[in-house]
């Protein structure tokens, strides 16, 4: 046979007219074995175009088949009892599957290998009408004459009643095409066709058409409409699109080969091509803008076994002789290699290092056992008869319980410290009652679209959507969100589906321009603008121009990599990178050269930068266990079975003690214990829902934590072992969350205000005796910046230039100014008469401030500073956080000064020579107070809502360590007066950060567009430890009910699909 290309597809028979040999187009033979004498047409082996036996057969002596042997020997035997009506299959390791069968063939039940049965019954036309599982959950069916499904019931036991049962119906035409469906909730779908049967719309049941399409004469898509504008396609003879229009306006034009492949598309001047080996294999694909990629095949397997890109580099993979996966080979990560057992199960993963991961399975083949070979860690799973999850043991013997309802839905969770989460269904709502027998409800339309979230303190959340159905994937298109303070987030689409216009939470518009489906432009309230220009061939983000006018600029290299990023002051950061892609080196104007190796695994080996060499060190688990300092500082990091932090040993030389910290943790994972470098043993304990109520400090400090019914802080009490109160904090707040009077321990308090928007608007202050202290009053606009800061004693007026950058603020007839440079960063305050000057390199990293000069390494921590003192700091992530964070401080000679121990992210606790500082805090983290080791207190802070002291008594920042942590936790510059957030830097006298955000704003939350903003403008409620990512304080209850009630969405709409 001759294809349409001229290649030759070649067949050859035997004498008895078998079919022998089938030669492809690419000259591979697949041969096919007839090695049973006694009958000459049975087919016992086929032996693929990689002299593999692909299949063998044998036969018993009445010509059934009872062996079937795949290419890696992977066996099935059959056995068969047809006076019984039984079969039953035996694979390689002995387990047993039973099929027994009516007289017209249909299985009616089925056994597995541990007994588990399964039940079936079929109608006189052998449709399935009753499947009962061993769980005996029942499933029924109805069918009309033509044999289409009329109804379908979702699994139940007999104890539903009928009124309960959920059922789905279906309804056809006379051409058997489904026209209607019913879910059981009342919702509904129907299907429009022509008269030839062409399916022309899918309707929802309020007339919304979820699908609209129209065809040629020879039933092909002519155009067609998803809810966002329409497509249109013009097809040659063989139906092959030529042209098509998106709902945009692009055209796209496509050609093809003599067999119908596409060869070429053409779209906006840039024509990717296409190439194919004889068997329609890709090969190539070039994409018109210097990318490319080319694969690599074997016999005449389907799966390609290299491929080669210029922006991944090359890649193999190898396959078993029967298919599956192997093998990968990465160029930045090594080797992957798979292994299966007899039956043909995934067995290990071994990677590049040797570290396995290993399965288990029941005789029914259910994962029963996990085993990661390096760390000792086995989790094993039980499972009822059905297959459903009854329990896991993690590698600790802690175990997780399930159960299910009667409708086969998950009705309860109990964890390892045997607390138990209940789940309650009606068909439009889920309500889940936690531990503490708190219920939060979670209402849907119809379709499954949730539109009410009800807390247990009453409280509601609501949606609106653009859709009304899943199938448009309503929930990425909201339109009305209200938050449980009753506060309006508003979204606008256009009519290609793009978000254009988004509110604040203050109805402040902001609007969203694109090109093509790239954004383009963000226009604030106020005409502000940021704009993405997208100038390459390969649409790139090329040019990134702020509200300053002033442009960043990335160019990419020919593997489609950043290669160079010029700043508005001609400033070149260039890139490089080594054959896996990885980044190897990094050079800056102002900054130096940074260069990074790296492990087999693909994991930082060392990176030298101007402060020198650092170096990582993995286990054989692949976790990080050390890193040794350009300083000679050393952090190492022990690991439990489960890879949670045990302890955190640092050095400040390689001759200099040890300084361990160990951490226990209870079954849930909670922090249980910590146990400090000087013996002192810090306790946790937590409520049935998991929340901290309790620490007691090695000096015997007692923290008492109260909570409302939705996990957020209501109390903090700090007191000595007598009940002698330290340091507290008493929140009152609104119905959304937010506090509205804060009371401290001597009683004095502050009441607190907000605007539209959530920005904090008002504090007022009273002493102990009610007396009014202080007012302050702040004013934003509608871009929401600061523009006017009232207190009983002044006002502040502030001015703003393009780009949101603060220049001024007037008191009366004195000015504070605030110059920036022309990358956007402040680099002059003049304020009371001083001048704080301030210097950033090319990468955005302050490096100076005043006489003070930064140094940091290749990861952009701050590792070091020189004037008034020298201060070497070792960074590095904290147990329990991915933020690296301050561990020790050395001096100019070596010397450590300070250690720093951590519960989690927040502070703990100082080490000093002349003793210990524990540090105590609000339920934001801010250090309140501070205690020494006779659980004395030793200082006070009191703050306003920006991280202004207002008034502090007591113990200062030591001088040997030039700071301390305090607002919100952080760490403050004591010659500055600034915080450091680890990326940028912040100033609460203005409350914004002196340079630029480096991530791109949050579309959905325009607020986000003011790239100076800290907190958005409310740090009662709102944190930013990275510099980078502003996040509410707490993990609350409704965060974590709403990670919970995701999934179960996510299961609701696949029902809907699958329907």
């Amino acid at each position: 046979m001759t294809d349409p290309m001229g290649n030759v597809i070649r067949y050859d028979y035997d004498a008895n007219g078998d079919l022998v040999k089938v030669t492809d187009q690419e000259e591979n033979e697949t041969d096919f074995i007839y090695a049973e004498p006694r009958r000459p047409h049975y087919l016992t082996e086929i032996i693929g175009s990689l002299d593999r036996p692909a299949v063998r057969n044998e036969y018993d002596d009445q010509g059934r088949l009872v062996r079937i042997n795949n290419a890696s020997d992977e066996f099935l035997d059959i056995v068969y009892d047809p006076e019984n009506s039984l079969e039953i299959v035996e694979d390689a390791l002995g387990n047993h599957t039973t099929y027994e069968y009516d007289p017209r063939g249909n299985i009616v039940q089925q056994i597995d290998a541990l007994g588990n049965k399964t039940f079936a019954e079929y109608d006189d036309n052998n449709n399935l009408i009753k499947l009962t599982d061993p769980n005996g959950l029942i499933s029924r069916f109805t069918f009309d004459q033509n044999r289409n499904v009329l109804s379908r019931q979702a699994p139940a036991t007999v104890e539903v009643e009928p009124a309960d049962l959920d059922i789905s119906h279906y309804t056809f035409n006379n051409s058997n095409q489904l026209t209607k469906l019913i879910l059981p909730t009342g919702a509904s779908f129907e299907l429009v066709y022509d008269s030839k049967g062409n399916r022309l719309a899918i309707i929802d049941s309020f007339g919304s058409a979820i699908e609209s399409l129209s065809y040629n004469k020879f039933g092909d898509i002519l155009a067609a409409s998803y809810g966002f504008g329409t497509s249109t396609y013009i097809r040659d003879e063989f139906g092959n699109v030529t042209v098509s229009e998106d709902p945009l306006g692009i055209i796209t034009t496509m050609t093809y080969d003599a067999n119908n492949r596409l060869k070429t598309i053409t779209e906006e001047g840039i024509t990717s091509t296409f190439d194919y080996d004889n068997l329609g294999r890709e090969t190539r694909s070039d994409f018109g803008n210097g990318i490319f990629v080319e694969y690599r095949y074997e016999g005449d397997q389907e799966d390609w076994i290299s491929l080669d890109a210029p922006t991944i580099g090359h890649v193999e993979r190898h396959f078993t002789d029967d298919g599956k996966l192997e093998s990968w080979t990465l160029l930045d990560s090594g080797d992957l290699t798979f292994t299966y057992d007899e039956a043909g199960r995934w067995e290990q993963q071994i990677d590049s290092s040797g570290r396995v991961l290993k399965n288990d399975y029941d005789p029914a083949g259910r994962l029963i056992k996990v085993t990661n070979t390096s760390t000792g860690a086995v989790i094993t799973r039980r499972y009822d008869a059905g297959g459903r999850l009854e329990e896991e043991i993690d590698a600790l013997d802690n175990s997780t319980l399930y159960t299910y309802d009667n409708k086969d839905r998950l009705k309860t969770v109990t964890n390892g410290r045997n607390k138990t989460t209940t789940y309650d269904y009606t068909d439009t709502s889920i309500t889940i009652t936690d531990p503490l027998l708190r219920k939060t409800t979670v209402v849907s339309s119809d379709y499954s679209v949730p539109i009410q979230t009800q807390y247990p303190d009453g409280t509601k959340e609501q949606a609106q959507y653009l859709f009304a159905n899943n199938l448009q994937e309503a929930n990425n298109y909201p339109t009305l969100l209200i938050d449980r303070g009753g506060r309006n987030r508003n979204f606008g689409y256009d009519s290609f589906g793009r978000l254009k216009t988004a509110t604040s939470l203050g109805s402040s518009l902001y609007t969203y321009d694109y090109v093509n489906d790239d954004l383009s432009q963000i226009t604030s309230p106020l005409g502000e603008t940021l704009n993405y220009g997208y100038e390459d061939a390969r649409r790139n983000l090329t040019r990134i121009a702020y509200g300053d006018k002033r442009s960043r600029v990335q160019d990419y290299g020919s593997d489609n990599r950043l290669a160079t990023v010029t700043l508005p002051s001609g400033e070149i950061i260039s890139y490089t990178y080594n054959s896996a892609g990885q980044e190897e080196s990094r050079t800056a104007t102002q900054g130096g050269t940074i260069t990074i190796t790296y492990t087999a695994d693909g994991n930082v080996d060392t990176m030298t930068d101007s402060t020198g060499l650092t170096q990582y060190q993995y286990d054989s688990a692949g976790r990080l266990v050390g890193i040794d300092y350009p300083s000679g500082q050393k952090i190492h990091y022990d690991y439990d079975v489960l890879s949670r932090v045990e302890k955190v040993i640092t050095q400040a030389n390689e001759i200099a003690p040890e300084s361990v910290t160990s951490y226990t943790y209870d079954e849930v994972g909670n922090l249980k214990t910590v146990t400090d470098p000087n013996g002192g043993i810090t306790t946790m304990d937590y409520d049935n829902a998991d929340r901290l109520v309790e620490r007691v400090l090695p000096n015997g400090v007692e923290t008492i934590y109260t909570y409302d019914d939705l996990d957020q802080v209501e109390s903090i009490v700090h007191q000595d072992s007598t009940g002698l109160v330290l340091a507290s904090v008493v929140y009152a707040r609104n119905p959304g969350g937010e506090p509205n009077k804060i009371t401290r321990e001597d009683g004095s308090y502050v009441k607190l205000n907000y605007d539209e928007a959530l920005r904090l608007e008002e504090e007022i202050y009273y002493n102990p005796t009610g007396a009014l202290e202080e007012q302050i009053l702040y004013t934003f606009d509608i871009d929401g910046k600061r523009i006017m800061k009232q207190t009983s004693f002044d006002t502040l007026t502030y001015s703003y230039d393009p780009g949101y950058q603060l220049v001024s603020a007037t008191r009366g007839t004195e000015e504070e100014t605030y110059s920036f440079d022309v990358d956007g960063r402040v680099e002059e305050i003049t304020r009371e008469g001083s001048i704080l000057t301030l210097d950033n390199d090319t990468y955005d990293r302050l490096v100076q401030a005043g006489s003070v000069n930064y140094f940091y390494d290749g990861m952009n921590r701050r590792v070091k500073s020189t004037i008034p003192i020298e201060r070497n700091f070792l960074v590095a992530p904290s147990m329990g956080s991915g933020l690296d964070s301050i561990h020790q401080i050395i001096d100019g000679s070596g010397t450590a000064v300070a250690e720093y121990i951590y519960a989690g992210m927040t502070p703990l606790l100082r080490l000093e020579d002349n003793g210990t500082v524990y540090y105590l805090t609000d339920a934001m983290g801010t250090i309140i107070s501070l205690a020494d080791d006779n659980a004395r207190k030793v200082a006070n802070f009191d703050y306003d809502g920006f991280g202004n002291l207002r008034s502090g008594t007591g113990a200062g920042i030591p001088a040997e360590t030039g700071g301390d942590f305090r607002f919100h936790g952080q760490w403050l510059e004591q010659s500055t007066g600034l915080y450091h957030l680890r990326t940028r830097d912040y100033y609460p006298i203005t409350g914004r950060f002196l340079s630029r955000d480096p991530v791109k704003p949050i579309l959905e939350r325009p607020e986000s567009r003011d790239p100076y903003q800290f907190a958005y403008n409310n740090p009662l409620i709102y944190v930013d430890p990275s510099g980078q990512i502003t996040s509410l304080s707490e993990i609350n209850f409704a965060r974590v009910i709403q990670n919970v009630l995701r999934d179960i969405r996510r299961n609701a709409i696949g029902e809907i699909r699958e329907a």
